[in-house]
């Protein structure tokens, strides 16, 4: 009996009694709960302190935030007495969570913002969450349009308006438009702009500080890279967002700086690289990213031999001396990421920014960030990331195995047991 009881006391079901006699449903009843009438008024602090001590305290423990929604807490007080210029984080963080919780519960998530969405637009500039509903879209739109490839070099961006020319005349016309704009607006437009850009900076500061042999690891930061990653993921997925966001997050080296990262291969980065793997699997992905028309193997082939060849013509032209017999050989036999590495080792590093420079991958000399580029590790990774032969896509779709194996069953990061406690 006393197992029993024991067991059910550590079970994430919550209960009738359970939720009588909880906390949460006191306060409840006293400020927003539907069945109870006479409420007291609104009290901002009240939500702060259920944030502090109800779920940071406890982890944002399942139970607490089951609660929360057993009384409606979104719908009932956080939503309808929101206030974007009074409202801290911990109510920010608060609405972020019921909603979801409400996802995890596959439940309407947003109905009470539908039918109030006078601060959506405000709420939506302090989080990010791609959803796909027509009020969030329109949101989303702003911050992941063709705007932001302000944040490219110019000749990276001059390379992808010579292959979409139509392009060229709508940045034109948006920059034409932007420089008409008063000081305010422009402000706005400009953390628009600049705010995944900034986001990919960030989470590359991020990954740098794990990197400090001195200092345990810290478990939050490893949280925070991963879900940057599935949001990465998520943009790369859906051609929309894809469509501006896939040259964005090249010229960030994102994928450079976590290949370089010792994380990958630590036993607390084994989720950090397998995201990795699938973000470097839609960044590669064999379609069009403005027209989204799908691409055969036989025009990806091409488009890498031509690539190669004219590498092959600048390295005859400029660097005959560093790569004497790179543009001797046959694309097959340069385009392995073996034979880069070990062309690219032999190579100086002036050499190799030289190099990087020619394919538009660093700015000039003179530029203020070409400090972080002068690694030569860094610059062997992110050259060879360029040059390397693509694995075909449908080759590596094919591969994988039709039914789960004992592989894919006990991987924890592929299926999550964490909150597993054999109750059903």
């Amino acid at each position: 009996m006393s197992k029993k009881s024991d067991a059910s006391k550590g079970s994430s079901i919550v209960t009738v009694r359970a939720i009588q006699k909880d906390k949460l449903t006191e306060i409840a009843s006293q400020y927003w709960a539907t069945y109870t009438c006479n409420h007291r008024p609104f009290d901002s602090s009240i939500i702060d302190k259920i944030y502090n001590e109800e779920l940071l305290a406890h982890f944002f423990d399942q139970r607490r935030i089951v609660m929360l929604e057993f009384s409606q807490y979104l719908e009932q007080y956080l939503w309808p007495n929101f206030d974007p210029s009074q409202s801290s984080v911990q109510y920010v963080m608060s609405i972020v969570v019921m909603f979801n919780e409400k996802f995890r519960e596959r439940i309407p998530a947003w109905r009470c913002v539908i039918s109030c969405p006078q601060h959506f637009a405000a709420f939506f500039h302090r989080v990010l969450r791609l959803i796909e509903v027509d009020i969030v879209r329109a949101q989303i739109t702003k911050i992941i349009s063709l705007s932001i490839w302000t944040n490219l070099l110019s000749a990276q961006r001059e390379d992808l308006f010579e292959a979409n020319p139509k392009l060229r005349k709508y940045w034109n016309k948006m920059e034409a438009k932007f420089a008409q704009k008063n000081e305010a607006e422009r402000e706005e437009l400009q953390f628009e702009r600049s705010f995944l850009w900034n986001l990919l900076n960030k989470f590359t500061s991020t990954l740098a500080s794990l990197e400090d042999d001195d200092k345990d690891v810290q478990i939050e930061s490893v949280h925070y890279l991963e879900r940057c990653l599935e949001l990465f993921i998520d943009l790369e997925a859906l051609l929309t967002t894809r469509r501006f966001f896939n040259a964005l997050l090249h010229a960030s080296n994102v994928i450079t700086h976590c290949t370089l990262s010792p994380l990958i291969s630590s036993e607390v980065g084994a989720l950090f690289c397998q995201l990795l793997s699938m973000l470097k699997f839609y960044s590669r992905f064999e379609i069009d990213d403005v027209t989204g028309e799908p691409l055969t193997d036989g025009q990806m082939t091409e488009r890498h031999y031509a690539h190669v060849i004219k590498l092959q013509k600048a390295a005859f032209k400029y660097f005959k001396e560093s790569m004497p017999e790179f543009y001797l050989l046959n694309v097959s036999a340069v385009d392995t990421r073996k034979a880069l590495m070990k062309l690219f080792d032999a190579m100086n590093e002036d050499d190799l920014y030289k190099f990087a420079e020619y394919l538009h991958l660093v700015d000039g000399r003179d530029s203020k960030t070409e400090s972080t580029c002068r690694n030569k590790k860094y610059l062997i990774e992110m050259i060879t990331l360029q040059c390397e032969r693509r694995i075909n896509q449908l080759q590596q779709l094919n591969d994988q195995p039709l039914y789960p194996t004992e592989k894919v069953i006990w991987d924890e990061n592929l299926v999550p047991y964490d909150q597993y406690n054999g109750d059903g």
